[in-house]
């Protein structure tokens, strides 16, 4: 069996920022990251910081976390057959969930400053522009 590879962070001048001691570490926005602190688990996620520093250690089994925008980041949780979205703040509070039946949403245009992200529903992509409120 070949081994796992373990991910850190390094700067543009190829300085160790984070230590790679990751499973996976998904891209910085808002100044943290959504991360797999092992293969072990892969249910486990977590938000570091810039120093590879738990900022937000989810207390509960997570399938796929996006990045924050806007001072929220959406999270697909594992529920019975299906799949639940939850949206959490900062502090990871979960401040709405949308029932399995709902589609799963997450911002397209992670990026973007427009005050409204373009949202893909169930992994089609919609010309039409949502706001999160709306969900």
């Amino acid at each position: 069996m070949a081994p796992l590879t373990k991910r850190g962070v390094i700067d543009p001048q190829g300085n160790n920022v984070v230590n790679p001691t990751f499973a996976w570490i998904g891209s910085f926005s808002e100044g943290l990251a959504a991360a797999q602190p092992s293969e072990k688990n892969l249910y486990h996620w977590a938000y570091i910081d810039r120093n590879g520093k738990f900022a937000i250690d989810l207390a509960f089994n997570v399938n796929r976390a996006s990045p924050f925008h806007d001072g929220t980041a959406w999270l697909s949780v594992p529920f019975l057959f299906a799949e639940q979205s939850k949206q959490i703040d900062r502090s990871g509070t979960v401040i709405k969930t949308l029932p399995a039946r709902e589609r799963q949403v997450e911002p397209i245009n992670r990026y973007s400053r427009s005050a409204v992200p373009l949202m893909r529903w169930s992994g089609q992509p919609h010309r039409s522009v949502l706001s999160v409120g709306q969900l």
